[in-house]
């Protein structure tokens, strides 16, 4: 029953995902930015962060293209100039639980991956606990607890949880190696592994592998910091007799690693060359004790995807949900002696390692001033020890279950030593129940202090926990105290009921279910995009096309959400200093002077993309103050003849616009003195204050005659209340510039995208050369401009004829280019991406320099005559690096061979007796 309740509740809590009907994917917030908000009636409010919208899925998604085609893609082109892609784990290349990616529709990947790991994460538990002597519903119960607490329910998504989800198998693996199964265990293999402790690193490695291929290893360093301690308590134990079982398990581990030095040994490279000092930690950055309020109460604090949330941090960082059944258990399993099955010095284990993770995560102080010199503590946020944390929980839980099921039958210990640690445990749960106490009233203020309507939402969310910790205290001493063990136990199996319907109401409002067509659609910025820039690059301002969430409509972007290339961020950034930028967002502002910037014409930022609510660039004339208004209405036309070139109209909405029930649009067509249809522009209507309202037309190419101008609602149901008089709305314009400022309005409809007629294509051919060894004078030429012919270096390079060359890309596939040039004179083949770092480069098949360019870009030097450029990604150490996983992985091979030869062999007198 615990099992099934288990896998039912995993299953009714993902959805309907599974089934294709929507996406277990908070896709739904694309439509808070441009192009998508165009569609959009209104906010879409998630429990996650873009993280997983904008910066793994779309990656992943290029993972599991390649994976089809059999191959492994270890650069990712389209964000930022360029950032590794499966070189290494960031993304999750060669994970386990997302390898489904690969064989599943990528709308239908992410539930199913989610299901993988929820799935494991209660198989696992379910294994180490009865390897620790519980009975298998007590397992399951546990495994239930762990695979829907809060640290793996919050990060589902993120490869967080799925690491998380392994920390039970890696105990499992480590503790057939250290000690004996219980004698309740009755897994066959696990009763034959410590015949031969040399293979019985063999799971280990796996698992320790598994965690590094999954992309967040500081996840996995705490993981290892409680396998260390679990080690060493059973050294300790055995009065160090134990030490050839720690060797082994060191040795899997160590083997493991070697497995996955393929992505770590370029991660680790990678990161020496990154600026990571804002992921230092304090003593001051750990979680408050009021966090705790959602151990027992998940939404204690609101619910982000409610738009209510007010607590602490941020509720992914801070969301600790065990639940009330499982806290009563936890108690139990403190106050009561330990079951008669559980080996011995189990329970005192896990309460240890429950000890010091409160104390780090929620406590701070003198343990967190130790802890954050270690490596992980030093550059991670402790409150994601909470993975650990919740993990021993869900074991004293589970041994609380297994005491509740023995019951009242069971042996009684005597003795004042008992009676000191039933005395002590009770201590411990009272301060316990008193710490949690204490967490629930700080919410219920803050609830009190915030506006009327979270108290009631306090009050309602309440009730769920209220009843389960009510519920299962009653059934506890019930079964306790029942007459027969078998009525105890059939009493004590409400339990996994409680611990499923207070999962459920957890996982239920948290995971983010969205339609389908959500899955990152295609718009006709999209489409304008892919069909004009010909693989060169777009700029966008701000979170326009939703930073890094162009990957997976494989558009090449200056910005975006990664760990960007140094020389690349740091160019970008200098366009507009004042532009705000995340740690590992990069962004551009909206600012004129951004638009027309020599920095973005090296980038090879061919389009810039704005937002349609962003004033259009150039000459404008305001339309003049009236104090009368006009009325359009759904469907009508307003019509004025206009003279010269145009970039927008410009009308006034003194009253503002209020968004209905579907998209509303303000179109704009641009007639000449035939009639002919020669220019037509839209705008979304979006919620709008009092605003002037920019229609984009593209119209720079228009002459200097008379043309007439057509402005149209579509927006059914609606009205839209204009300045101006009740026979006309009161105009104004935008026009090009006096001064040609590069931009002409190319498409004007999600948003409004301007083709940057100064921009250089990504590759092309520099034929004279400025040579200039200060940064700071590079970093001047760069926003001044320079010679389009020219290309800027830092220092002593071969000198350029000042003659012309064809340039044709013969293939970019990503991770490697060929280029055929055709050169009149000795020159440089400039490539506008961010590859200044693990890139290599030939000419004609001999080995040539890439040389620093333009800030932040690379050039080759190439001789006169016809020849044959070739760049490709051989990230630093992945070939040594290579070899070393390579021959891990044949001593992983020979393990699993004498572990079949030895289960075929048949066993000796001395094993059978």
């Amino acid at each position: 029953m615990a099992c099934a309740a288990a896998l039912l509740t995993i299953i009714f809590g993902i959805g309907l995902p599974l089934v294709g009907h929507g996406v277990f994917l908070g896709v739904g917030m694309l439509h808070d930015a441009a192009p998508w908000s165009a569609q959009a009636n209104g906010s879409h409010p998630t429990t996650v962060f873009s993280d997983t919208v904008d910066f793994y899925a779309p990656q992943q998604d290029l993972l599991a293209e390649g994976a089809r085609h059999l191959e492994l893609p270890l650069w990712n082109p389209y964000v930022s100039g360029g950032v590794p892609l499966g070189a290494i784990p960031d993304t999750g290349a060669l994970s386990p639980f997302a390898a489904v990616r690969a064989l599943l529709p990528n709308r239908l990947a992410p539930a199913w991956s989610a299901l993988l790991s929820l799935v494991g994460a209660l198989g696992f538990t379910y294994l180490f606990l009865r390897r620790l002597g519980l009975r298998a519903a007590a397992a399951w119960l546990g495994g239930a607890i762990y695979a829907t607490s809060g640290f793996i329910v919050s990060w589902t998504n993120w490869p967080h949880a799925r690491i998380a989800a392994l920390f039970p198998a890696l105990f499992w693996a480590v503790d057939r190696v250290i000690a004996p199964p219980a004698r309740r265990a009755s897994c066959d293999f696990d009763n034959r592994s410590h015949t031969t402790p040399v293979t019985a690193a063999l799971p280990i490695a796996v698992v320790i592998a598994a965690m590094w291929f999954e992309g967040f290893p500081s996840v996995a360093g705490y993981c290892l910091y409680g396998i260390g301690a679990y080690v060493l308590y059973d050294l300790v134990r055995a009065h160090g007799r134990a030490w050839r079982s720690a060797l082994v398990a060191a040795g899997g581990v160590a083997l493991g690693t070697a497995v996955a030095a393929v992505q770590l040994v370029p991660f680790a490279l990678r990161l020496n060359d990154l600026d990571i000092s804002y992921r230092d930690q304090s003593t001051n950055a750990h979680l408050p004790f009021a966090a705790l309020a959602s151990s027992v109460m998940p939404f204690a604090f609101g619910n982000p995807a409610a738009g209510n949330y007010y607590g602490p941090k941020n509720l992914v960082e801070a969301q600790s949900f065990l639940g009330g059944a499982a806290l009563v258990l936890v108690l139990v399993a403190l106050v009561a002696r330990p079951p008669a099955g559980l080996r011995r010095g189990t329970r005192a284990f896990w309460i240890g390692v429950s000890a010091v993770c409160v104390a780090l995560v929620y406590g701070g102080g003198l343990p967190l001033a130790l802890a954050v010199h270690l490596p992980v503590f030093s550059n991670n946020f402790v409150g994601r020890l909470r993975s650990l944390l919740l993990f021993a929980l869900a074991v004293l839980a589970a041994i609380g279950f297994e005491r509740v099921l023995e019951g009242a039958q069971a042996r009684v210990e005597a003795g004042a030593r008992a009676r000191w640690r039933r005395g002590a445990g009770v201590a411990v749960a009272i301060a316990i129940g008193v710490v949690v106490l204490w967490a629930l009233v700080h919410a219920a203020r803050a609830a009190r202090r915030a506006p009327s309507s979270q108290w009631s939402y306090f009050v309602r969310h309440g009730v769920v926990p209220g009843l389960a910790i009510a519920a299962t205290a009653i059934i506890v001493v019930l079964a306790l105290r029942a007459p027969t063990a078998r009525y105890g136990q059939r009493l004590a199996f409400l339990v996994p009921c409680i611990v499923a319907v207070e999962a459920l109401a957890f996982v239920v409002p948290w995971w983010p279910r969205t339609a389908s067509a959500d899955y990152y659609p295609a718009t006709p910025t999209t489409q304008f995009l892919a069909a004009n820039l010909h693989g060169n690059r777009y700029a966008a301002d701000n979170d326009t096309l939703f930073p890094s969430a162009n990957s997976a409509y494989k558009l090449r972007a200056v910005s975006g959400h990664a760990f960007k290339e140094p020389a690349w961020r740091d160019l970008v950034e200098s366009i507009d200093p004042t532009q705000p930028q995340g740690s590992t967002v990069l962004t551009i502002s909206d600012a004129d002077k951004t638009a027309t910037s020599p920095i973005l014409d090296r980038l090879a930022a061919r389009y810039f993309v704005a937002q349609p609510g962003v004033p259009v660039y150039g000459a404008r004339t305001p339309p003049p103050a009236s104090t009368s208004t006009f009325a359009l209405t759904n469907g009508e036309a307003t019509t004025f003849t206009d003279r010269g070139p145009l970039r927008a109209v410009v009308v006034h909405a003194p009253s503002g616009f209020a968004r209905g029930a579907g998209p509303a649009y303000l179109d704009a067509t641009v007639r000449d003195v035939a009639g002919n249809v020669v220019a037509q522009g839209r705008r979304p209507l979006l919620e709008l204050p009092p605003i002037d309202i920019d229609v984009a037309v593209p119209g720079d190419a228009l002459g200097s005659g008379a043309h007439t101008v057509t402005l149209r609602l579509d927006a059914p149901g609606r009205t839209l209340t204009l300045s101006g008089t009740r026979a006309a709305p009161a105009r104004g314009t935008v026009r090009p510039p006096a001064v040609d400022d590069g931009l002409r309005v190319r498409f004007a409809d999600d948003t409004v995208v301007y083709e940057r007629t100064n921009a250089l294509g990504r590759v092309h051919w520099a034929s004279h050369t400025i040579i200039e060894p200060s940064a700071a004078e590079r970093l001047s030429s760069l926003h001044k401009g320079y010679d389009a012919d020219a290309v800027l270096l830092d220092g002593p390079s071969p000198a350029a004829s000042g003659h012309p060359a064809r340039v044709s890309v013969q293939s970019d596939d990503g991770d490697s280019m060929r280029v055929a040039v055709d050169a009149q004179g000795a020159g440089y083949l400039v490539v506008a991406d961010a590859i200044q770092q693990g890139w290599k480069a030939s000419v004609d098949g001999r080995p040539a320099a890439l040389r620093p360019a333009d800030g932040a870009v690379v050039a080759v030097a190439v001789g006169p005559g016809d020849h044959v450029v070739h760049l490709w990604y051989d990230p630093s150490g992945r070939k040594p690096a290579l070899v070393l996983s390579g021959v891990a992985f044949l001593v992983c091979l020979a393990l699993a061979a004498m572990m079949v030869v030895r289960r075929r062999r048949p066993p000796t007198v001395q094993e059978t007796t």
